[in-house]
């Protein structure tokens, strides 16, 4: 009893420490780097959302902690893009959603790659991430063929511009594939089957350490 006391006083005491540090302009970058790597978010939360903390605490931090401490991370003011990647790939729900909604975090290739393969089955994060200026278009039109009808329709309406710039540049590769312009909803649905089967065939490559084919150039651009 009097073990779990002393300890219950001890996060008490680490936790008002972290709250104090964090309220100050010019910290002690060595106990706000031991704070923000305490197992107790409580603890970490305050110096993990507001002092400067360098890439590598926060990598340290992402990788070996709960979605509390991720949580936490992802709300910071800016997010570099090896701690996003981190984030992207271990995060819940709610770590990814805070993320997305972060205008100071900024994603690689590989971020985005994880945000679209998860927001296809899951309307709030689709629309969160349809909302984000930064998406490359290539991801963008993943996003767009792996949501559902439902989903696809709320995306139109939230950017009904951006809807159809995806739909032409889907309209496009059916063409392309057909080798003739006709764009009726035959083509549209060959076309989406066509880049799903792409997309898995890219995902067994890759598990399989193989290297695969890179995106057409014209869906990188922005």
């Amino acid at each position: 009893m009097l073990i779990r006391l002393s300890e219950q006083v001890e996060i008490v005491a680490r936790t008002r420490l972290s709250e104090r540090l964090a309220a100050i302009s010019d910290p002690p970058c060595g106990i706000i780097r031991t704070l923000a790597k305490d197992q107790n978010i409580a603890v970490a939360l305050p110096v993990l959302t507001d002092c400067e903390l360098d890439d590598d605490t926060l990598t340290e931090v992402a990788k070996t902690n709960g979605q509390g401490h991720l949580e936490a991370i992802a709300r910071r003011a800016s997010v570099s893009e090896p701690v996003t990647e981190i984030l992207t790939e271990r995060g819940n729900k709610t770590v990814l959603l805070s993320v997305l909604d972060n205008p100071g975090a900024r994603f690689c290739e590989r971020s985005y790659f994880h945000i679209a393969e998860r927001g296809g089955g899951d309307p709030d994060l689709a629309a969160r991430i349809w909302r984000r200026n930064d998406v490359p278009r290539h991801h963008l039109v993943r996003l767009f063929i792996e949501a559902s009808d439902a989903a696809r329709i709320k995306l139109e309406g939230i950017d009904p511009k951006r809807g159809k710039l995806i739909r032409e540049v889907i309209a496009g590769i059916s063409q392309e594939m057909q080798g003739k312009a006709r764009g009726d909803s035959r083509d549209y649905q060959l076309a989406i089957e066509a880049i799903k089967l792409r997309a898995r065939v890219r995902r067994r490559a890759k598990v399989a350490g193989m290297p695969t084919l890179p995106d057409r150039a014209d869906l990188n651009q922005h």
